[in-house]
């Protein structure tokens, strides 16, 4: 027994350098997947180091982000919530956990996470955008909403089933990674997901049959039968391009002739013409992007397959095809450079000789700094596509807007229910009421479900085209999703996925001095002078954090004991009045007795009277609402929910310098930026009007050709709210 004891212990001796050596060599392999973006494979390794005692803080986050990645959000939740609290949590893992808070519905604790990430990185604005697409996403799904959206399960699979394209009248075609049982071991598996490569499908509206479409060299293979039926309309004999099913393969589109099909694919070329990077690991990952392949129909069969000519695998994607309703104008999604965000949509138009102009970007109306992708142009002649971008419940978003080109209206958000916290994309109808989208929101049979839609008809399109957003961005949006939806094809490098934004040094704690000041003052009408019954006081910091709260009777004073050498905001609120500000500065003089008495005005509301907003500023030639004037618009959406009848213009101003044209346009613009900040924070667009001045009622004497200082010209940049309409509180 003692011999069996002391070579028990010589084992243990012995073996635990050689456990430890394995667990550091399956680290390895695992981030030498990781590196490859093949996340189900990784995440079985990094589940198995997460199994022992104190696993490393590294190996948890490595196990969220496969399951973030590969669009599992209910296990990334639960992995990033046993990160949140962990010593040596990387910051952005708080981010993602919001962002997978968000997308899960659990908005409250959403919001607390990003205000978590936020007090130590980025910048207020970029945490107002997030909190706004919380209350978006919140005040949308509390509303009865103008479709009804419902899964259709005979076309859905529990795979990923997604991009849906009319047929004819009799089905529609869609995107899928379902198993088709053609491929043996690791073959035809996408290494990112555990699921095959995606393909192309038609769902036959009568029969209720799916059936594979085969391309290249399978067109003369016998396909696989989904609920009987089966296609091999494509061929591949006259054109050595092989479309096989060794890579993903759809979207589709067809022109309306049915003569012209432009296929999304990932590109099939040799390793030699493809792009390769360099991994902490010494290995070259081959990139593979995607391409657009033309086929035309002859014979019935879909061959003469060839390369969109504006392609370009080594450097950018070209994906996502949609056509105008005469054929003309070809819409795409890339990367490609000259774009304004991470992808575009762009277009090209048909030249005389029935070639395709090169490509222009479909402008920044549309456009953003985030994602757009997934266009498709409407029996109604809109465009909807698919945007990370603009204001909307989070993932993406469907909107719409009419125009073509680069000329369009201001997109509108579809709101809930066509929209979600989840990615909502791929929509298309022919007729603007009834349709199918695509979505990997909760509740799904799969990953990706198809879902059909119908307007209910329970608003007027005037009250749906309520929610627009600006011409230009109201507030960019920061370069921070969730990343591409990994079972449609990443227009991105596989290892490429996107990160909040890098960290900026944390703020210094405020130091408060021994000594306090008292901060007093009183609250009268500007047109009597007698003092005001019931006013609500609010003192609040330089950076927005409320100090004290104080009511004011009449003829009586507010009073605050604060720290000096800082910022203060005094606002004043009252039934019947605008909310008022002041700001009050202890930065100068002695620290050791400041005592500031302060005389606040109130104006009454009443009909065609009107406020300057002087704390709205915007920049030289810019119409985005600037970080320092949100406090303002904030005040502004209180007193609206408090006065529900009121209605608004708000009017917007330029300085001098630029064409009067341009200015006049450019004011139009900002007005719009300041409504559609009051829009999306829950203010109905039938209580406001946004009226562009131009330079024509400068507040100064700094008209054309009078030498300025910039605080002079800053001074005219401003905007304007006059009551037009409603009772008052």
């Amino acid at each position: 027994m003692i011999r069996y004891i002391l070579v028990f212990l010589l084992v243990l001796v012995l073996g635990s350098p050689l456990y430890a050596q394995e667990l550091t060599s399956r680290r390895a392999q695992a981030d030498r997947l990781f590196d490859r973006a093949e996340y189900f494979k990784s995440l079985n390794l990094y589940l198995k180091l997460a199994e022992i005692d104190n696993p490393q803080v590294a190996v948890l986050e490595r196990v969220a982000d496969c399951y973030r990645l590969m669009n599992n959000y209910e296990q990334a939740e639960d992995w990033y919530s046993r990160l949140s609290n962990t010593k040596g949590i990387n910051p952005q893992d708080i981010f993602y956990y919001a962002e997978v808070l968000l997308r899960n519905k659990k908005i409250d604790k959403a919001r607390e996470q990003y205000r978590r990430f936020f007090a130590t990185n980025g910048t207020p604005d970029l945490l107002n955008v997030k909190l706004a697409t919380c209350d978006s996403a919140a005040t949308w799904m509390k509303q009865e909403g103008n479709y009804k959206v419902t899964n259709e399960k005979k076309i859905n699979s529990v795979y990923s089933d997604w991009g849906p394209f009319y047929h004819d009248k009799t089905g529609i075609y869609f995107t899928s990674d379902r198993s088709t049982n053609d491929y043996k071991g690791d073959k035809g598996i996408y290494a990112r997901t555990g699921t095959e490569w995606l393909k192309l499908f038609n769902y036959d509206f009568k029969t209720g049959y799916s059936t594979e479409i085969l391309f290249g060299s399978n067109s003369d293979a016998k396909p696989v039968k989904f609920k009987g039926g089966y296609s091999n309309e494509f061929d591949n004999k006259e054109d050595d391009i092989n479309l096989s099913k060794d890579y993903h393969t759809g979207p589709i589109c067809i022109n309306a002739t049915g003569d012209t099909a432009y296929i999304t694919v990932t590109t099939r070329l040799g390793k030699s013409s493809l792009p390769d990077v360099s991994t902490p690991f010494d290995q070259h990952l081959y990139i593979r992007r995607l391409e657009l392949m033309i086929a035309t129909k002859k014979n019935n069969k879909w061959n003469n397959f060839k390369r969109f000519p504006y392609d370009n695998v080594s450097s950018y994607s070209v994906g996502h095809a949609a056509l105008s309703k005469n054929g003309q104008i070809l819409y795409f999604t890339s990367d490609m450079p000259g774009g304004i965000g991470k992808t575009d949509i762009w277009y090209c138009q048909k030249t005389s000789d029935g070639k395709w102009g090169k490509p222009v970007n479909c402008g920044n109306v549309i456009n953003t700094a985030a994602d757009e992708a997934f266009p498709s142009i409407g029996g109604d002649d809109k465009l909807y596509f698919a945007s990370r971008g603009l204001p909307g419940m989070g993932g993406y978003d469907i909107f719409s807007a009419r125009g073509s080109g680069s000329a369009w209206t201001k997109p509108v958000n579809l709101k809930y229910p066509l929209n979600s916290t989840s990615d909502d994309f791929c929509f298309i109808t022919n007729d603007g009421k009834t349709g199918y989208m695509s979505s990997d929101r909760q509740g799904g049979q799969g990953n990706d479900d198809i879902y059909s839609f119908i307007f209910t008809g329970k608003d007027d399109e005037e009250t749906i085209a309520s929610n627009i957003n600006a011409p230009v961005n109201a507030v960019n949006m920061p370069p921070m999703a969730m990343g591409a939806p990994v079972m449609r094809p990443s227009l991105a490098a596989p290892a490429g996925e996107v990160v909040p934004p890098a960290n900026v040094p944390v703020a210094t704690p405020m130091t408060v001095p021994a000594k306090m000041v008292t901060l007093e003052g009183g609250v009268f009408d500007n047109n009597t002078k007698q003092g005001l019954d019931s006013v609500y006081i609010t003192l609040k910091s330089a950076t927005g954090e409320t100090i004290g709260t104080d009511m004011v009777m009449r003829n009586k004073r507010f009073s605050f004991r604060v720290p000096p050498g800082q910022d203060y905001t005094i606002e004043a609120s009252r039934k019947g009045f605008y909310p008022t500000s002041q700001k009050v500065s202890l930065k100068s003089g002695p620290v050791t007795s400041v005592n500031t008495n302060l005389q606040m005005t109130v104006e009454p509301l009443a009909l065609g009277k009107t406020f300057v907003i002087r704390n709205i500023y915007y920049d030289l030639n810019r119409a985005t609402i600037r970080p320092d004037a949100i406090e303002e618009l904030q005040r502004l959406v209180e007193f609206m929910k408090d006065n529900p009848s009121v209605r608004i213009e708000l009017s917007s101003h330029t300085d001098s310098r630029g064409p009067d044209n341009y200015n006049m346009l450019l004011s139009e613009a900002r007005a719009t930026s300041a409504v559609n900040y009051l829009r999306h924070h829950g203010i109905a667009v039938n209580r406001m009007v946004a009226k562009g001045y131009g330079e024509t009622r400068l507040l100064n004497d700094c008209g054309n050709g009078v030498k300025c200082s910039e605080e002079d010209h800053q001074f005219n940049r401003r905007t304007e709210i006059r009551i037009i309409g409603g009772t008052f509180k």
